[in-house]
């Protein structure tokens, strides 16, 4: 009773723990032999009859109930289809008995002739029992519990099918066993052995054979978990070794610490990760080989005959033993005395092998879950090297590779010079940059068209590459731009430069065919010797372009090496550039000076607004110098909103000190007018000086007008309708002026100097008197710019010019000259 209540404890934990209905079933059968037990006991000790009929029905009816759980529990863990079914009538029918003989005479066990027998039994012990004529009901209680039996052996087979040998077996033996104390109890019952009734024992037997089963898996279970966690901790320090010591070293360390690493976790003797070569004799090249741990030279073998090439068809290959004599043609397997091999395929991005992970061993070796479990997680690592090392290079391919021509493009030319550079201020020698211009290549899209153009430069891309060596880098610069490096240049430059120039002339002068087309290319080519000519390797395309410049001069289809003395130029540029981004930013240097427009009697009419910078080491910078340079660098627009904001605060302060004020004349650069923002930065800086609008002119080139016509014109109206007026300044210079004047609206034209100087000459007297003649019919003053004796005053009054500006009224002054200038001339 013990071991039953023990048991049933014990199964109950389990249960919970496997969340199985059978063992909740077991722990009921269990305690219902708890109380079999009990109540054989009391049967046994039992001193009247009446005593003994109330036992031996509570004795029957434990018996009946315990079909239905056996029943119930071996049908259910053996995955019987209809375990609940018959069970439901089993419990029908053992209901219906005890019904029967609760609410009638009848017995379960016996009939008529019922006495209480006492004996001694074989333990010496005193033994009560009943004996009696078996009743009907018995019979049936002896049928049931015969199908049970027959039941429980089909189960038994079930188990043994479904590869359940222990349970199997338990049960075999628990029905010979409880046959056996079935035919002991029948022996007890007709009084010929002396014992007592132990009907239970055998199910008390398989409980506590069942819960010892039970405590030896869970202590299997526990070792494995035990061994599997060591194993999947030594596989996670493999892994995270893995992860923290191979991050931002190249491919070449990657695989070798990759190898290390599986050679610290498996101790094969051979590890190899290789790439598959798909030629016609496919090949494994190795990317790393480890020979007892250490790396040994890379080599290559074929595929075919070796265990990689079932690899390579995606499928993990193990031979744990006698590899070599498999596969007999693998030379490496039989000259090293590879008894063991196990290989994983590295996949690429559609699951194809693209290469093989193999451990090799000079014994015999059966791995176990944690080193094919290396074995994913190294190639899946390695795989990914793989493709990440593949994309990589096909990225690099797309970022340095120009399609049309098939050349290296630009971005890979800029690395080559980089490196050139680098490695010839390392070893004190030179490379030259050539840049070769196609001439007019631009006529050729015009009249054929940009698929033709395309086609062209394809063929030529062509043949420059064939051109191209170790020595001769050639890349497509820009559309009709090509160039080329030669490395380690020695001899005299010019030999050097003219033997290349006259091979690349020859390569592009024969004509392209395209369809029908035979095309004819010349070209143009600059040179430069870096870094004898230049300090600087940014400057290496821009001294070749200024080079291909000087040839293009000297009529297309030359070769120019570059000047360092334009080099001198350049730098001289950049130097002023960056003076005057400091002068904008500082006080002193920069300053305005008015010039007086006045009547031909010397009565001031206006002024115009002229930049002076004065350098504190370069002295007078004029701004013919700077002004270009400004464009050039972006600085024209801070420029010329420094202007515009002194030439407004200064009208301001003669207004405030109540001096006379006159219009003046602000000179903007074409990116400033064009600039969406100008408009409002004029009517912000009125504002600011709180400045009537008729008080600023703004004088514009004509090559700043005529980039958008459609724009300017728009423009132009927006200024006038805020009352500014609006002057068109080196009138005559260009050669659009009379197409588009009638379509600009326009206040002032003024007559550019360089007619004023040669007024004299009849020819400059007449487009003089044409250009006042043409503003007097539009309505526009006519100014007339450097005015220096009044011959050139006369002449031009003469012709109907309105006002004048230039040395022989007034030069240039300072705010205060000025202002005292204007004062004289009133007082006059």
């Amino acid at each position: 009773m013990t071991l039953n209540l023990m048991c049933a404890v014990l199964i109950f934990l389990s249960g919970v723990h496997q969340r199985q209905v059978y063992l909740f079933s077991l722990v009921v059968l269990n305690i219902v032999i708890f109380f079999f037990h009990l109540i054989s006991w009391k049967l046994h000790t039992a001193i009247n009859l009446a005593e003994a009929m109330t036992y031996s029905d509570i004795h029957s009816g434990l018996v009946l109930l315990a079909i239905p759980i056996i029943f119930f529990t071996f049908s259910r863990w053996c995955e019987f289809k209809y375990s609940n079914s018959l069970t439901i009538l089993l419990i029908v029918i053992v209901a219906t008995l005890l019904a029967v003989s609760s609410f009638t005479s009848y017995s379960i066990r016996y009939d008529e002739s019922i006495k209480l027998v006492n004996y001694k039994s074989i333990f010496n012990d005193n033994v009560a029992l009943l004996s009696g004529v078996k009743s009907n009901i018995s019979m049936l209680f002896y049928g049931i519990t015969f199908v049970t039996w027959g039941c429980l052996l089909l189960f038994a087979i079930k188990f043994y099918k479904q590869q359940q040998s222990v349970v199997a077996s338990a049960l075999v033996l628990l029905l010979i066993t409880q046959g056996s104390v079935s035919y002991v109890g029948y022996k007890i019952d007709q009084l010929e052995l002396a014992l007592f009734y132990i009907g239970g024992l055998p199910l008390t037997v398989f409980s506590v054979f069942y819960t010892l089963f039970i405590f030896s898996s869970y202590k299997q279970k526990s070792a494995s978990l035990i061994y599997e966690k060591q194993s999947n901790l030594h596989l996670q320090q493999a892994i995270t070794k893995l992860a923290e010591g191979l991050s931002g070293i190249d491919s070449r360390h990657f695989y070798e610490e990759i190898a290390k690493i599986l050679y610290d976790f498996s101790k094969a003797n051979y590890i190899l990760i290789s790439t598959i070569k798909q030629r016609e004799q496919r090949c494994i090249d190795t990317l790393v080989a480890l020979k007892d741990g250490q790396i040994i030279n890379n080599f290559s073998y074929a595929l075919c005959g070796s265990p990689c090439e079932i690899v390579a068809s995606n499928e993990i290959c193990i031979y744990s033993d006698n590899v070599a004599s498999l596969f007999p043609e693998d030379k490496m397997l039989n000259d090293e005395s590879i008894v063991s091999y196990i290989g994983s395929p590295l996949l690429d991005e559609s699951n194809n092998a693209v290469g093989v992970l193999a451990l090799l061993y000079n014994h015999a070796y059966k791995p176990n879950s944690d080193v094919l479990n290396a074995m994913k997680v190294f190639s899946s690592r390695a795989g990914s090297e793989i493709r990440r090392s593949n994309l990589q290079k096909r990225l690099e391919r797309m970022a340095y590779f120009d399609y049309e021509s098939k050349l290296p493009n630009r971005a890979r030319l800029l690395e080559v010079i980089n490196e050139k550079y680098i490695e010839c201020k390392k070893n004190n020698t030179n490379a030259m940059f050539m840049l070769i211009d196609l001439d007019c290549f631009g006529d050729i899209n015009r009249k054929y068209g940009d698929d033709v153009g395309d086609q062209v430069i394809r063929q030529l891309g062509l043949r420059l590459g064939h051109y191209s060596s170790k020595d001769k880098f050639i890349a497509r610069n820009s559309g009709d731009e090509f160039a080329m490096v030669l490395s380690n240049v020695k001899g005299e430059t010019s030999s050097v430069l003219n033997v290349h120039w006259q091979a690349i002339k020859a390569i592009l002068s024969e004509p392209c065919i395209v369809g029908e087309r035979q095309i004819k290319i010349k070209c143009s080519m600059g040179a430069v010797l870096f870094p004898a000519q230049i300090d600087n390797r940014f400057d290496v395309i821009s001294s070749a372009e200024h080079a291909i410049f000087r040839a293009k001069e000297s009529g297309r289809n030359q070769c120019a090496l570059f000047d360092p003395d334009i080099l001198a130029k350049i730098d001289f540029q950049k130097e002023l550039a960056a003076d005057l981004a400091q002068a904008l930013n500082s006080d002193g240097q920069l300053s305005i000076a008015y010039q007086a427009k006045v009547t031909a009697q010397g009565e001031v009419i206006g002024s115009e607004a002229l930049i002076r910078w004065q350098h504190p080491q370069k002295g007078n910078i004029l701004p013919s110098e700077f002004i270009d340079i400004a464009e050039d660098c972006g600085l024209i627009h801070a420029l010329g909103r420094w202007v515009t904001n002194e030439v407004c605060k200064q009208i301001r302060q003669w207004i405030n000190d109540d001096k006379p004020v006159y219009k003046v004349s602000i000179n903007i650069a074409a990116m400033q007018f064009d600039n969406p923002d100008f408009i409002a930065f004029i009517c912000r800086t009125l504002e600011q000086y709180q400045l009537a609008s008729k008080y600023i002119e703004i004088e514009l080139t004509e090559s700043g007008l005529l980039t958008d016509i459609t724009r300017a014109v728009s423009n132009l109206n927006k200024l006038r309708n805020i009352g500014i007026s609006i002057a068109l300044d080196d009138f005559g210079t260009g050669y659009s002026s009379l197409s588009y004047l009638q379509d600009l609206p326009l206040d002032v034209l003024k007559i550019d100097k360089s007619f004023i100087d040669n007024l004299s000459q009849a020819r400059s007297a007449e487009l003089v008197r044409s250009i006042i003649s043409i503003g007097s019919h539009m309505n526009l003053v006519t100014v007339a710019e450097g005015t220096e004796n009044i011959e050139q005053v006369n002449a031009l009054k003469a012709m109907g010019c309105d006002y004048f500006q230039g040395f022989y009224f007034c030069k240039p002054l300072s705010a205060d000259e000025f202002m005292n200038y204007c004062i004289n001339i009133k007082k006059r």
